[in-house]
Formats: structure tokens, sequence, C-alpha cells
């Protein structure tokens, strides 16, 4: 069980490391005499739920207090955010819920939806 635990870690790791940041095969492994601690933390952050929120005010010239790893959207709409990658994209009919994505920066313009918390 807890070599499968460690495959699905792993395998949602590399997911998440490859989606953000595009790096390469070997960013999984230890890096520069980091231990293998290191690493399983790295893991675990990415699968384990957010440990912080905070209220966001939308804006079109400020970055988010922190970059987020979700968005609570209270009351649905449009969202439009940049992505921790660099793109700028508008998400229409966002439902109320959790919305996974990482984000750096949430525009008053174009945003409908209120009542957003960021998760991170």
């Amino acid at each position: 069980m807890k070599k499968l635990l460690f495959a699905v870690a792993f395998v949602l790791y590399l997911a998440v490391e490859v989606y953000a940041t595009e790096p390469t095969f070997t960013t999984w492994l230890p890096q520069n005499g980091e231990d293998q601690k290191l690493v399983w933390q790295k893991i675990l952050k990415v699968i384990q739920p957010p440990a912080n929120a905070f209220a966001i005010t939308t804006s079109d010239t400020l970055a988010l207090t922190a970059p987020v790893r979700a968005i609570y959207v209270g009351v649905s709409g449009d969202v439009k955010v940049d992505m921790v990658t660099g793109g700028t994209v508008v998400f229409k009919a966002v439902p109320v819920g959790v919305f996974p994505i990482q984000a750096v920066k949430v525009y008053a313009t174009l945003t409908t939806a209120t009542n957003l918390i960021g998760l991170y």
C-alpha cells in the first residue's frame, strides 16, 4: 500500500511540476544535495489541500497577496486571471465552489464572480 501511495503521489507531483514550470524530467530527483525527506515534502505539498486562505480583492493592476492553488467562488460568474505560468485567461461561467487554478492575479475587469477566496 505504501508503494502504491508513493507512486500516486509521484505521478501527481510530476504532473503539477510539468504543468506549472515545464521542468526537465529530473526535477523530482533530489537536487544539489537535497535529501529524500525534502522530496517527500514537495510531493506532499502538491497533494495536500491548501493550508491558508485570504479574501481576494480583484484589481487590474495589483497581484494577489500570494499565488493561489485554487479559488473558492462564492457567487458564480466569469473570472479573469493571470496564470502562474504567465498567460491571461477569462474563464466563463465558473460555478460556485472550489476552482482548482494556479493564479497570481484576479482582474476586476471581466470578472463577474464574487465572494472570491484565494487558497494556498
